[in-house]
């Protein structure tokens, strides 16, 4: 009786720190876009895609990851790699989700390399009108957390054309009348739970002018949604 006894307690203990130590699966939504516009252009890598994934801190986590290219078209392909949350109280069969985990990450890996590699000087770049698409997106989801990655210099040539150097000198000193002008061709919903990372390497010392101004430009207009907003050369 005795033994039963200890054996109970131990049961007991156990499950009390499996509970406290181990926190409960959550879902993730991240969205990745991809600037395909000019040939310099590096993508982002998979490791710092593991930086930000829900994977990485549990591997019971949920997981939807979005990957939206920016071209000169204001609709491209998406792709979608899901993972499913593991909640079973014995954490399952650690072999098959460590299985399944392999996978995803292999499955965005692949979707990473698959779509940088058509990156090429193109005529335009439709991106607002993407980066909001993807912001609405995450916006509506349910999810526990959001991320948003937007790996692109910013610089719009579409229904509005910031390599025009007067369109420029307004987003330095006027960058309420330039939002207005964008907000009223894509409007943005609330972005509160939903972080961004602008994740941009210069390729020299005006391009790294223009993405200062740029990415400022943008925080501003994405933080006063609600959304917060990093702005970083690498994840």
């Amino acid at each position: 009786m005795k033994a039963l006894n200890c054996f109970c307690t131990l049961l007991i203990f156990s499950a009390v720190c499996f509970s406290s130590c181990n926190e409960k699966p959550k879902v993730h939504n991240i969205t990745i876009v991809s600037d395909l516009t000019e040939e310099h252009f590096n993508g982002i890598a998979m490791s710092e895609f593991k930086k930000v994934s829900a994977l990485t801190k549990n591997s019971m986590n949920g997981e939807l990851t979005r990957l939206i290219p920016i071209t000169e078209l204001g609709f491209n392909r998406s792709y979608e790699v899901v993972i499913q949350k593991d909640s079973s109280l014995l954490m399952g069969n650690d072999y098959e989700r460590t299985d399944l985990v392999i996978e995803y990450f292999s499955k965005i890996d692949s979707c990473l390399n698959f779509i940088i590699g058509d990156k090429h000087d193109r005529s335009g770049s439709v991106i607002f009108k993407v980066l909001t698409e993807e912001l609405n997106r995450l916006s509506e989801s349910t999810a526990d957390s959001k991320t948003a990655i937007f790996n692109t210099d910013f610089m719009e040539k579409s229904f509005i054309n910031f390599y025009d150097i007067a369109t420029m000198n307004a987003i330095r000193k006027h960058p309420d009348t330039i939002i207005q002008k964008l907000l009223k061709m894509y409007p943005i919903k609330r972005l509160n739970g939903v972080e961004i990372y602008f994740a941009y390497l210069p390729k020299n010392i005006d391009d790294s002018e223009r993405y200062e101004v740029l990415s400022q430009f943008y925080k501003k207009m994405f933080e006063s949604f609600g959304a917060k907003v990093h702005i970083v050369g690498a994840i």
